[in-house]
């Protein structure tokens, strides 16, 4: 038992040195080193990356808010007019007139026609 015990650790130990001794295979003199690759400043980027000067609304959310805002202009308009007419006529039957109309959408109509108004004004 303590031969088979000796000729393990003198088994592991052989083993560990050759890993040891051969693992990279890393020897500085053998491998030279170029030095054309070396820089001693590092290179600037060529390409110039466009920023908006407002830090907190950078350029490409400025041109996600400009996507999203064209694809909502678009979507303004129904695209099946006859649902969007049937949908209108029913709530139009279905209104009692004993309802009030709200005090904030009475301000918004009058606030749409004021935009409406300067939109369709001539500009000097």
């Amino acid at each position: 038992m303590k031969t088979i015990v000796t000729l393990l650790v003198f088994l592991i130990s052989f083993a560990g040195a050759y890993f040891f001794y051969f693992q990279g295979d890393f020897d500085p003199i053998k491998t030279p080193l170029d030095i054309d690759s070396i820089e001693g400043t590092p290179q600037k980027e060529t390409e110039v990356k466009v920023l908006s000067e407002d830090a907190n609304f950078p350029t490409p959310v400025i041109e996600l808010q400009q996507t999203l805002s064209h694809g909502i202009q678009h979507l303004d308009a129904p695209e099946l007019p006859l649902v969007h007419e049937d949908l209108k006529e029913f709530a139009e039957q279905n209104m009692t007139q004993d309802i009030p109309i709200p005090e904030e959408l009475i301000k918004l109509n009058q606030e749409l026609d004021r935009l409406q108004a300067l939109v369709g004004a001539p500009q000097n």
